[in-house]
C-alpha cells in the first residue's frame, strides 16, 4: 500500500467514526429524553414502537451539518 492510500484509509475511517459517534449520541439523546438536551423529534409518542428509521436520523444528521464521504446530504444506505 502505498503512502497515498494509508492517508486516504486513515481519512475514510476518521470520518466513519465521526459519523457513528454522532448517531449514537443523537440516539442516546433522543431515547433519554433528558431536559436540557436537545429534541430531535425521534420519539413519537403516537408510535406503536420505540424504533428510529435510518432515513429519520440521517435527516437529523443533516440539519446538524454531517455529510456523506463525497460531502453530500446523508442517506439511509450511509448510516448502514
Amino acid at each position: 500500500m502505498c503512502e497515498g492510500e494509508t492517508k486516504m484509509n486513515k481519512l475514510t475511517q476518521t470520518h466513519d467514526a465521526q459519523i457513528f459517534s454522532a448517531m449514537v449520541e443523537i440516539l442516546v439523546s433522543s431515547g433519554l429524553g433528558e431536559k436540557g438536551t436537545e429534541d430531535y423529534g425521534l420519539r413519537r409518542q403516537d408510535k406503536r414502537y420505540d424504533q428510529t428509521r435510518y432515513e429519520e436520523l440521517a435527516s437529523v444528521m443533516n440539519e446538524k451539518g454531517y455529510y456523506n464521504r463525497a460531502v453530500k446530504p446523508l442517506n439511509c444506505n450511509a448510516l448502514k
